[in-house]
């Protein structure tokens, strides 16, 4: 009996009241929430930010990307830029080289004509007189025409012009030879059937 009156009234163990206990597990319950939220935010924070250091590098390397791009197409456009001038200059070199050759061909050409007594009437088309030339009309002119155009005049060299007598006009002057080849000479005859001129002015000289 003394050993069962002892174990009574131990107080080594004492058990705590209903109340407290209550209090105690909620304390608990409450810590494990906390440290379970706290780990669990910490988590999703870790993952957050993970994902924008993994979005920021992405939007790095594309900035890097476009940046060098965009600097491979500029320098892609200056080359292209610099191979289309250098390629204008040296046509625009060819052509006006082209342009003094046959400028000056021409006017060589022009010169061994003149002294030949070719005088240039429109560009490309020469007259000539035709020496000691007469005929039965009171007012004659006969001469000499070609052409240095490359194609000639196909449908003829028309010349045009007036008949005078002194200062006055007495009629106009109409003449179209055949098709003349390039450096082909065609020979013309205008005269005055009215007898009233008595000189004639060639005006215009054109290529057909």
């Amino acid at each position: 009996m003394e050993l069962l009156g002892d174990f009574m009234t131990d107080t080594a163990a004492p058990i705590l009241p209903k109340k407290r206990r209550r209090w105690l597990l909620v304390a608990i319950l409450a810590a494990v929430l906390v440290i379970g939220g706290g780990t669990a935010g910490g988590l999703a924070w870790s993952e957050a930010e993970k994902n924008r250091q993994s979005l920021a590098r992405a939007e790095e390397a594309k900035r890097a990307e476009d940046e060098a791009a965009a600097k491979k197409k500029a320098a892609s456009d200056a080359f292209w830029a610099k191979t289309y001038a250098d390629e204008q200059k040296r046509k625009a070199a060819a052509a006006q080289k082209d342009a003094d050759n046959s400028a000056a061909s021409r006017a060589a050409a022009a010169a061994d004509l003149s002294a030949k007594g070719w005088t240039e009437k429109a560009a490309g088309i020469y007259m000539a007189d035709i020496p000691n030339a007469t005929c039965s009309y009171s007012a004659c002119s006969r001469f000499l025409v070609m052409t240095t155009l490359p194609g000639g005049c196909p449908h003829g060299i028309v010349i045009r012009g007036r008949w005078l007598k002194g200062d006055t006009v007495t009629g106009p002057v109409t003449e179209i030879t055949g098709p003349v080849n390039a450096n082909e000479q065609a020979a013309v005859e205008a005269a005055d059937y009215t007898g009233y001129a008595d000189s004639i002015d060639l005006t215009e000289f054109s290529c057909r």
